[in-house]
């Protein structure tokens, strides 16, 4: 049984300290906040000030995470989003969409829910919403499956202090 307290929107208080380093420039914060199948947080809380949010309410733009229909190829320096490609079916058409908008050089940055120290879908304390179970070898199948070339900066296993999640890190080759 786990033993952890899942706090929905809080997420990224505790990746913070760590990964706003990668969040420079022009960006954006994906999953930030809003409305929510996990009605337990209604609140935009970004990575960064500066970042624009995506989500489906409440925030800067009001959209899905795979549909960035606002931005043309290669114009962000950075992607951040915290415990959301979890929610999502197509995680590979979701991450190839985000390397679209990604500058050559470009940070796409994660904080993501680690099988085996979240509850598993189906299991009890699991959240309804969650289509995918994931690892870091589970993001880097995704990427491969796109065909997105890029390099490893940090993956790291956050499962100390209330965390049951994982840092992914990755340069936009």
């Amino acid at each position: 049984m786990y033993n952890h307290v899942y706090a929905a929107g809080c997420e990224v208080d505790k990746c913070r300290d760590r990964l706003s380093k990668y969040c420079v420039g022009d960006g954006l914060d994906i999953g930030c906040g809003g409305i929510s199948p996990d009605t337990r947080f209604y609140w935009e809380n970004k990575i960064v000030p500066t970042a624009i949010g995506v989500d489906l309410a409440r925030t800067n733009l009001s959209g899905r995470a795979d549909k960035l229909f606002w931005f043309v190829d290669g114009c962000m320096d950075y992607i951040f989003s915290s415990h959301l490609l979890e929610h999502l079916e197509d995680i590979s058409g979701c991450l190839g969409e985000w390397f679209r908008v990604l500058k050559t050089g470009g940070m796409l940055v994660m904080y993501l829910p680690l099988q085996g120290f979240y509850p598993d879908i189906g299991k009890p304390g699991a959240n309804k919403d969650h289509k995918i179970n994931l690892t870091p070898n589970v993001v880097l199948a995704a990427l491969g499956k796109a065909q997105i070339k890029y390099s490893i900066i940090s993956i790291e296993q956050r499962t100390n202090d209330n965390e049951y999640s994982f840092d992914f890190v990755v340069k936009k080759l």
